[in-house]
């Protein structure tokens, strides 16, 4: 029996389709991820709309027999509205949408929780964009089981010292310790980075927005976690070629 289904969710992909209706896709603590259909949405003054990023809670139409959802209604608690206004915001919350359009199926309220504690950063304080996401792709690692804890090699467990830098594990895709490297010292972690990430897994995510650490030094740990996270995934993340990381 079709139903109609309400829960709090927040949308973190649309496209547009036949070019008066658009297909988003809700990230929710109770569905999960689930593409909807926004019937109008391109021309209609009636339809109801659903922003990109728009958070609250959605009533969805529910087709059981093909399981396909239309929206049907929507009560925003937030609409991220000032991420589009922002270059450096919007690229950032393009980027952590497509990490998270990569972990179907998984534990969605914890990837919610992240999602939206890092868009409610971004629209606030969006020159500190780049710190923003080195917690969220910390936190994301974690969550999806290629976290490293930064104090002990998962390889050979020796704890590290406290100047060591980390090389790379690439079978197993973890930071190691040197002599467990196999990538030949091409990709490695600093100690003063590592210490940086160690701390910051020790706190909150605005805990660790706080930590003084130097614009360039958050860039270099930047590009380093999302070469990590390419690695980890084996995919190449389109919203890198944006300019994100310049």
């Amino acid at each position: 029996m079709d139903r109609n289904e309400s829960a709090l969710a927040i949308v973190i992909a649309s496209t547009k389709v036949r070019n008066v209706d658009r297909l988003i896709t809700l990230l929710s603590p109770v569905w999960g991820e689930v593409k909807v259909m926004v019937y109008g949405a391109q021309k209609s003054i009636k339809a109801v709309k659903a922003p990109l990023y728009t958070e609250g809670i959605f009533n969805l139409y529910h087709v059981r027999e093909k399981n396909q959802f239309s929206l049907v209604d929507l009560t925003p608690l937030s609409i991220h509205e000032k991420i589009s206004e922002s270059f450096e915001a919007n690229l950032a919350a393009s980027f952590i949408s497509e990490l998270v359009l990569l972990q179907r199926g998984t534990d969605s309220t914890s990837y919610f929780k992240l999602f939206t504690t890092t868009l409610d950063f971004l629209e606030d304080n969006n020159y500190y964009y780049k710190r923003a996401l080195v917690q969220f792709i910390l936190r994301y690692l974690n969550m999806a089981g290629f976290g490293s804890d930064f104090a002990f090699c998962p390889i050979c467990q020796k704890p590290y010292e406290r100047n060591e830098v980390l090389g790379f594990y690439l079978d197993s895709t973890f930071p190691c310790c040197s002599k467990c490297d196999t990538m030949g010292g091409t990709f490695v972690l600093p100690h003063n980075a590592r210490a940086y990430l160690r701390a910051s897994l020790l706190a909150s995510f605005s805990q660790a927005m706080e930590f003084v650490v130097s614009d360039i030094q958050i860039g270099r740990i930047l590009r380093y976690l999302v070469r990590l996270c390419e690695f980890c995934f084996d995919v190449h993340l389109k919203s890198i070629s944006t300019g994100l990381l310049d």
